[in-house]
C-alpha cells in the first residue's frame, strides 16, 4: 500500500507540473484526473495509516517503516499541492467544504501512526528524521489550508483543530526532562509555524486556541528544556490571542496546579 501510494503520487506530481499554470486543453486533462485522484490518495492514506495502527509488525523492520513514511509524505506532499493548486479543482475555483472534509478525515489518525512508527532503536536517526518531516508536512498542510482556504477552516473548525490537537499531544506524548519521546526540535519547530499562523486567525477560532494553550500548559513543566524552548514561541503566540475572560475560565476550569502557576508566570 505504501508503495502504491508513493508511485501513484509521484506520477500525479508530473502531471500536475506539465499542466504548468492551468491553461489549455492539457490542463483540462489534468483537472479531469485530479478530481477521481483525490479520492485514490486519501483512501490510500487512510488505509495505510490503518495499517500502521492495526499491525505490530512494521517496527519489526527498519525497511518496512520506511516504505511506510515515505508513502505517507508523499500523500501529504500531495494533498498540500490539492491546497495550493486552484486550478485543480472544477472551474478553477479551489477546494470545497466536501474536499477539506475529505482531506481531514483521510489524515486523522496519522499522529497516532507517527508515535506507533517511532523506531525501536534510538541511533536509527535517518528514519527519525524522516518521521519528523512527515510530522512537518502534516503541519504544512494545516498551515496551506489557513493559508489558502480560511474560510473553509473557519467552517469545519472542529475537525482541523482535532488534527491539530492530536499532533501537539504526539508531540508532548512521553516528554519529560530526561525524554522526548523520539521527537527532535524540527518537529516542534514545524508545530510552532502553524500556531504562529494560527493566531493570525484568532477571531474566528480563538476558543479552539484556548484548548492548545491548555494542553501546553498542563504538560509543560514536565517536558526537557529543548523541547519547552522550541514550543515557547507557539505558546506566547497563541496566549497573545485570548481575551481576559478566556484566561480567567482557564484557570478556574481547565488547567491543574501547576499548569495555574505557569499561567500566572506567563500572562
Amino acid at each position: 500500500a505504501a508503495e502504491t501510494l508513493a508511485r501513484a503520487c509521484r506520477l500525479f506530481e508530473g502531471l500536475v507540473e506539465q499542466g504548468g499554470m492551468g491553461e489549455g486543453p492539457g490542463a483540462e486533462a489534468v483537472r479531469q484526473v485530479a478530481q477521481s485522484f483525490l479520492g485514490h490518495v486519501t483512501q490510500l492514506l487512510a488505509g495505510l495509516l490503518g495499517l500502521v495502527l492495526s499491525s505490530r509488525t512494521i517496527n519489526s523492520s527498519s525497511n518496512v517503516r520506511a516504505t511506510m513514511l515515505e508513502g505517507l509524505l508523499r500523500g501529504l506532499n500531495v494533498l498540500r499541492l490539492y491546497v495550493r493548486k486552484r486550478w485543480l479543482f472544477p472551474s478553477g475555483g479551489g477546494m470545497r467544504v466536501e474536499d477539506l472534509g475529505r482531506v481531514l478525515v483521510a489524515v486523522a489518525s496519522l499522529p497516532q501512526a507517527l508515535q506507533g512508527l517511532e523506531g525501536e532503536e534510538q541511533e536509527d536517526g535517518e528514519q527519525e528524521s524522516q518521521r519528523e518531516e512527515v510530522f512537518g508536512a502534516a503541519c504544512g498542510l494545516l498551515s496551506a489550508l489557513l493559508k489558502h482556504h480560511p474560510r473553509l477552516v473557519y467552517q469545519c473548525a472542529p475537525p482541523f483543530f482535532f488534527l491539530t490537537r492530536a499532533l501537539l499531544r504526539a508531540l508532548l506524548a512521553g516528554s519529560s526532562t530526561t525524554t522526548t519521546a523520539g521527537w527532535g526540535p524540527t518537529a516542534a519547530k514545524a508545530w510552532t509555524r502553524l500556531a504562529e499562523h494560527l493566531a493570525g486567525h484568532a477571531t474566528p477560532l480563538r476558543r479552539h486556541l484556548m484548548l492548545l494553550v491548555v494542553d501546553y500548559l498542563n504538560v509543560c513543566p514536565h517536558l526537557g528544556q529543548e523541547l519547552k524552548g522550541a514550543l515557547q514561541p507557539a505558546a506566547f503566540a497563541l496566549m497573545d490571542t485570548l481575551t481576559s475572560f478566556e484566561v480567567q475560565h482557564m484557570h478556574a476550569a481547565l488547567l491543574d496546579a501547576a499548569g495555574q502557576a505557569l499561567l500566572k508566570k506567563l500572562h
